[in-house]
């Protein structure tokens, strides 16, 4: 039998072993192949496959696109490579030949002579020029190119070093733009090079590549490039010798973690850490007691967050004066992120300045400035504290984020899978829900002892009942609250998965249990945008509208640019509803959907502050716009899977869906 040869590796081709190419008559039919052969002989369901590329069908249409999808395939590559065994399908490994899986094998193997073969069959990124977005597959496809062009770099980055030392200069340079090709980021590579052009008296080249980079790093970070960078431009432009060629001072790629095995639970050095500086006395030196009492408050405050690691002050101290640049004080703390300031003093009254840096880019993430009287220093000292924590938390967390993006999967450990869930824990829609659920099951089965996975998959849950994306409302409500219950057995002390607990038991009714776990992560950290946001929620649900407002309007104050602010809004919406001031209400939830449009939810109370203040024609839009989602939602099932528990707020919201246009 032939064998097919597939290619993945900068874009996509098929073709029978010797013979010409395959023509496949839909692109989702190579998709499918692609797939099957990352690796193939790995068995896979029908109902992965069908959500994987059919995702936004219904399960019947899905499967049959899958059908239709397999038989075209067969009839393609050959019926005897694609193999059915009960509901698995996978690729016959003996009749296929996949370029990724040569590739891989050679990086590993790491001998010189195989990392050279590998340069030479390397013909680009995975399935290069592929689709990019937000699918499932597309989520695949993102970690699966990230895992090989992290394996590329890794191996490219040894043979650099071989060619560098041996002195095969064009090699060099080749491997060394394969390297850029894959990561164009990587400013040591960007060095080597131009050190290379230069030695070989390629000065022009050489200074090409620096405004190359120059250019790379203004448009991908907004920075220029670091002292060492500019001062090789300046000796290859004066025409002076550069040092030896040797390999590059350091490498961006960290080596792969030593002993401790892939599904080892994260440690504490997993988690973001900061060190806060000792803040620069503009002016008269004898306001440095200040400046020290401000420091140590917020260190105080930040080790109460157990979100952060935060390093000791007496160590944070010793960097007083120092002149060092922040990433060199951040190295030496083992920080990742730091916290510095300025204060100033005129006559009675005195401005703070503060900055939050991540070390590692120099960017700067957050800043402002605080004013108050002298007199008040110690009311002072905790208004500062108090805002700056508050902002500090939600600012680092998005960092995280975005820093757990960028690593690369096969780095990747329970964290930074949570990490990659919560912003589609944010985005309250049903498809990113499902997404967060893979993603938070993944980090449990690496670390069983996850209590913040637990918790966010019993949010997860909790969401499906209140968004309607779940017809089945008493089992979903079960498991948000057994998940809720585990999570509080593994950790009762943390604050955010407190926060995260009370989230769950309110969306799923359980308002007693929710209100003494968002109480007691209030206990432990005040400065909790999140808690204070769901306390507002719970008062809502409950029927303490005035209450409510006041705990949104603290959780704005303490994080003005919380990515959840809109939910804020919906929540502020609905206690102004309760206080039967409609139209704040309707500006409100008009406010919130701005922020975020996707959140077909919100048009629920929507369309009923419209149909209470008259505006028929936009009630309408907001009903049909939520039908087409949701053909068969009536306002009774809406009622019904609801939190609320205030009589007069249920009845008025009732009325006012039926007035808008719902079906009782």
């Amino acid at each position: 039998m032939a064998k097919v040869f597939i290619g993945l590796l900068g874009g996509f081709r098929a073709r029978q072993t010797g013979g010409d190419d395959i023509a496949f008559t839909t692109r989702k039919s190579r998709l499918l192949l692609a797939f099957l052969a990352m690796p193939a002989g790995e068995p896979h369901s029908r109902e992965r496959l069908s959500a994987l590329l059919w995702g936004d069908r219904g399960e019947e249409q899905a499967r049959g696109s899958l059908r239709n999808a397999l038989t075209s395939l067969r009839r393609a590559v050959g019926a005897d490579a694609i193999r059915v065994d009960k509901d698995m399908i996978f690729l016959d490994p003996r009749l296929v030949e996949v370029d990724v899986a040569r590739l891989e094998s050679l990086l590993r193997q790491g001998a010189e002579a195989s990392l050279a073969e590998a340069r030479q069959r390397y013909r680009g990124r995975l399935l290069e020029g592929f689709s990019d977005g937000e699918g499932e597959f597309d989520d695949w496809l993102r970690t699966e190119r990230a895992r090989i062009d992290d394996l590329v770099v890794r191996g490219f980055y040894k043979l650099l070093d071989h060619y560098v030392a041996i002195g095969a200069h064009g090699d060099a340079v080749a491997t060394a733009r394969a390297i850029l090709s894959i990561d164009p980021l990587q400013e040591a590579v960007y060095r080597q090079l131009m050190r290379l052009h230069a030695d070989y008296d390629e000065r022009p080249q050489a200074l090409r590549v620096f405004d190359e980079l120059t250019r790379v790093l203004a448009s991908e970070l907004a920075v220029e490039p670091d002292a060492e960078s500019r001062a090789l431009a300046e000796v290859i432009r004066e025409n002076r010798p550069t040092a030896s060629a040797a390999p590059p001072p350091e490498t961006a790629i960290e080596p792969p973690a030593a002993a401790k095995p892939a599904d080892a639970p994260s440690d504490a050095s997993a988690r973001p850490s900061i060190a806060v500086l000792s803040f620069e006395t503009l002016g008269s030196a004898d306001q440095d007691y200040f400046a020290d009492g401000i420091v140590e408050e917020i260190t105080a405050a930040l080790s109460r967050v157990r979100t952060f690691f935060v390093n000791a002050r007496s160590s944070a101290m010793s960097f007083r004066n120092s002149g060092l640049p922040a990433a060199a004080v951040a190295d030496k703390l083992g920080v990742r992120y730091l916290l510095t300031g300025t204060v100033r003093r005129s006559r009675e009254r005195v401005r703070l300045g503060a900055q939050l840096i991540e070390a590692s880019t120099g960017r700067h993430l957050w800043s402002d400035q605080f004013e108050g009287n002298i007199g008040d220093v110690f009311d002072l000292q905790d208004r500062i504290t108090e805002e700056v924590v508050g902002i500090l938390q939600p600012t680092i967390l998005a960092a995280e984020i975005a820093r757990a993006r960028r690593k690369r999967p096969e780095n990747l450990r329970a964290y930074d899978l949570v990490l990659r869930a919560f912003p589609h824990c944010w985005a309250l829609k049903e498809d990113d829900n499902a997404r967060a659920l893979d993603l938070l099951r993944e980090a449990i089965r690496l670390d069983p002892g996850y209590a913040l996975a637990y918790a966010l998959i019993s949010w997860c849950h909790a969401q499906s009942i209140t968004y309607n994306w779940t017809g089945d409302i008493q089992p979903a409500k079960e498991r948000a609250l057994a998940r809720a219950r585990e999570a509080f057995e593994l950790d009762n002390g943390d604050p955010l998965v407190l926060s995260m607990l009370g989230t769950a038991e309110s969306l799923a009714a359980d308002h007693a249990m929710a209100r003494i776990h968002i109480d007691r992560a209030l206990s432990l950290d005040r400065n909790s945008a999140w808690a204070w946001l769901r306390s507002g929620w719970i008062n809502t649900y409950v029927g303490r509208f005035e209450r409510a407002i006041e705990d949104f309007e603290r959780s704005w104050r303490l994080s003005p640019y919380d990515p959840l602010n809109f939910n804020l809004c919906f929540g502020m919406g609905l206690a102004h509803f309760g206080l039967e001031k409609y139209e704040k209400a309707l500006r409100f939830i008009e406010q919130g959907l701005l922020e975020n449009p996707t959140a077909i939810w919100a048009r629920r109370p929507l369309a009923a502050f419209h149909a209470v203040h008259g505006h028929k024609e936009e009630a309408a839009r907001a009903v049909a716009a939520i039908l087409e989602r949701h053909p068969h939602l009536t306002a009774g099932k809406i009622i019904e899977s609801l939190p609320h528990r205030d009589p007069g707020l249920v009845r008025r919201y009732y009325d006012a869906l039926v007035l808008a246009g719902f079906e009782p």
